[in-house]
């Protein structure tokens, strides 16, 4: 499994919407299992990341998550401390992440510690075609 700092990274996804229900459970809406499925370019689109982890070590943490395109640019970072306290399951949760797309490519979310190497959580490649109609197995 992947370890960042005191994070090892069970999951990492990439979706529309990620929301949290009054009793606690999470509603991850437009999951992206494969890719970024696009009908045509210029696209505008709108997208959260949800990273599930398991605490490793005790203590306060600074972090930071970014989102890059192709490789290049920067479209999105956060940065923020995490104190924590147990050795637990957590989730690191973004959204409302706008992204503007001129052409098929790739999209990779980063996480690091303090000014620690980023590392790779996931990355996803962006095509152009259209969605699969009738049913679809997973």
């Amino acid at each position: 499994m992947l370890e960042v700092g005191p994070f090892r990274i069970l999951n990492a996804i990439v979706c529309d919407d990620a929301r949290r229900e009054d009793n606690g459970k999470a509603i991850l809406i437009g999951v992206y299992t494969g890719s970024i499925l696009i009908s045509r370019f210029p696209a505008q689109m709108q997208l959260a990341v949800w990273i599930e982890h398991e605490v490793t070590k005790i203590g306060n943490f600074q972090f930071s998550c970014r989102i890059i395109l192709d490789d290049e640019l920067e479209i999105f970072q956060v940065t923020g401390d995490a104190l924590l306290n147990e050795l637990a399951p957590g989730v690191l949760a973004f959204g409302g992440v706008p992204l503007q797309l001129q052409r098929p490519g790739s999209l990779k979310v980063e996480l690091r510690i303090a000014e620690e190497e980023w590392t790779a959580v996931r990355t996803i490649s962006i095509i152009k075609g259209q969605a699969p109609t009738g049913a679809v197995n997973f």
